[in-house]
């Protein structure tokens, strides 16, 4: 279940825009209102949220409340920790960019990125990136660059699990199908685990972000058997009213949905844990 750094690179050169504005301060500052998808009823996704967007424009900092290094436009996609310092994010992009806009390594103040023709961020000062090419054959360029933005420029619909909390707290009955919308906007992937003593399971997950660990492992899992949700396995903290999570490896959690006895919800708890075992 490893996944290597270079697909990773691939993945997240799908950057969105919207319409840019002159306005680069902090969303910290006023009070920004984002309009969130009910995933509670069936609804056509128009675009897949993937992950974390910039609710913006919005800028991006060397520290929390630090030194500004540039603005980043609203909707783009960024790699987001799921560590919180005073209410700032810590953040990261992968943009695709020819050889030549990056001299020395280097983001010129005033220089602007666009990809695919949308303008995704503007340099409020010199600012290094690191330049990697993830094609051999055909070399392509991308840039990493990385800082703090303010909780509130990241939008709420974005994160996966506040999303997904929408859904367990509002339905008594969790079939599969209550989740189709959400698992298509969010890209969820169907990769099932062999776990011991439970049959014929059907699991959907994504991978966790590099920017918190360079080898990632699952972000989110929910383990379907015979149509009903058995339990998610999260990364990040996940409220269900009325349910119980239990510790395992590698920071991970499992929330048991089932209405096991202890016994059984521990018996689980303990075989899915076994399939983590020798994941690096």
């Amino acid at each position: 279940m490893k996944k290597s750094f270079l697909p990773v690179v691939v993945f997240f050169l799908l950057v969105s825009c919207g319409e840019t504005s002159s306005d680069n301060e902090d969303n910290s500052i006023t009070d920004v209102q984002s309009d969130s998808v009910d995933f509670t009823e069936e609804v056509e996704v128009a675009e897949p949220m993937i992950y974390e967007r910039i609710d913006g424009p919005a800028n991006v900092r060397e520290t929390p409340d630090g030194e500004i290094l540039f603005s980043v436009e609203d909707h783009v996609l960024v790699e987001c920790s799921e560590r919180v310092d005073s209410g700032w994010y810590f953040i990261g992009l992968i943009l695709d960019v020819d050889k030549s806009e990056v001299k020395n390594e280097t983001i010129k103040k005033g220089q602007k990125i666009y990809v695919d023709g949308k303008l995704v961020l503007t340099a409020a000062r010199d600012i290094p990136a690191m330049l990697m090419s993830y094609n051999e054959d055909e070399p392509t360029w991308a840039i990493w660059l990385e800082g703090y933005t303010f909780k509130n420029n990241i939008k709420p619909e974005s994160i996966p699990e506040r999303e997904l909390e929408k859904i367990l707290n509002a339905n008594d009955q969790l079939s599969k199908s209550r989740f189709d919308a959400y698992f298509t906007n969010f890209q969820f992937r169907n990769e099932n685990f062999n776990i011991e003593g439970y049959e014929n399971t059907d699991q959907y997950m994504i991978y966790g972000s590099f920017i918190d660990d360079p080898s990632p492992i699952d972000r989110l899992r929910l383990v379907f058997q015979e149509d009903e949700l058995l339990a998610i396995v999260h990364e990040r903290p996940l409220a269900v009213e009325g349910k119980k999570s239990y510790p395992i490896m590698r920071g991970l959690e499992v929330t048991v949905m089932k209405n096991w006895s202890t016994e059984e919800a521990e018996r689980f708890v303990m075989a899915m844990e076994q399939c983590y075992v020798g994941i690096d």
